[in-house]
């Protein structure tokens, strides 16, 4: 992971924008400053992110409206009013997350405040079209399950991570040209809201794995940043001023696929020169067995 330069990119301060998005930015800044500093009063988070005093109350009482945001035990002993401090409400919007990678799924689902209620990983050997999709639908729809039948309506759908061209190197972990002509023809977002009753938000692994190493930095966090996530291949993506440069194609990162000099000094793509894949490929032509799965 590389970096340059430093801000907090989760800032809950207002930002100028038009009049049209001014409200949900607002609000995003109340729910950033809430999820940021729980227990914070409606006074602090006006001091937090610039709003008015009237503006926060407002929103907080719509956030609480709708089940967002809860408020706790109002704090006595202090001067001035009783500051009644504000949480999360971990009952307030549900998702279910999945990965499918060369090697192995996982899926699992979490409340507004991160705990997970239930997971499942597996690992194979390379990723069957005949088998992920039918077992991941089946497992979206037992963690669904997890969540108390009064809140299902707030289940906001599965956020699925995955090599952008799964098709293109499937035959390098053992699948088979079948398995790849059908992976590069494949609705996948289609596929997957129909095994899993969810609706269906696709992102590409190494951008998913990015920002999720961007969220998981202490502040201040840095406005621009390189990451590599080195697996089976090597998938990557790019934090520029603060956002994720994805592209019109959700994967314009793809910094994976650049070419680097092997051994010999001859250029090949990275994944083929540094990966676990690579590694696994040098260790069978030593002759060593090596086991197959994860």
């Amino acid at each position: 992971m590389g970096r340059a330069g430093s801000r907090q990119i989760f800032d809950p301060g207002i930002r100028r924008m038009e009049v049209s998005g001014l409200r949900i930015n607002n609000e995003r800044a109340v729910l950033t400053a809430i999820a940021t500093t729980p227990g914070n009063s409606a006074a602090e988070i006006a001091r937090t992110t610039g709003l008015g005093a009237q503006s926060v109350s407002r929103i907080v009482g719509e956030l609480e409206t709708t089940g967002l945001v809860r408020r706790g035990e109002a704090r006595r002993g202090l001067r001035g009013q009783p500051a009644t401090p504000l949480y999360i409400d971990p009952n307030g919007v549900f998702s279910v997350g999945c990965e499918v990678g060369w090697r192995h799924y996982h899926i699992l689902i979490r409340n507004f405040t991160g705990e997970v209620l239930g997971e499942h990983r597996r690992d194979y050997a390379f990723p069957d079209i005949d088998v992920v999709f039918k077992e991941i639908g089946s497992l979206a729809r037992l963690l669904v399950g997890l969540v108390p039948e009064e809140y299902r309506s707030r289940i906001i759908g599965m956020g699925l991570a995955m090599p952008s061209g799964i098709g293109r190197n499937i035959d390098l972990v053992g699948g088979s040209a079948d398995q790849a002509a059908r992976w590069s023809e494949l609705d996948i977002v289609a596929t997957a809201r129909e095994a899993s009753g969810l609706e269906i938000v696709r992102f590409n692994d190494g951008n998913a794995a990015c920002w999720a190493e961007l969220a998981a930095l202490q502040p201040p966090r840095p406005a621009n940043m390189a990451y590599f996530q080195v697996g089976t291949f090597v998938g990557a993506g790019l934090i520029a001023e603060g956002r994720l440069w994805e592209g019109p194609t959700g994967n314009s990162a793809d910094l994976g696929s650049m070419l680097v000099p092997d051994r010999s000094g001859k250029l090949d793509f990275v994944h083929l020169v540094a990966s676990l894949h690579a590694l696994e490929s040098r260790i069978a032509g030593a002759g060593i067995e090596v086991p197959t799965g994860n």
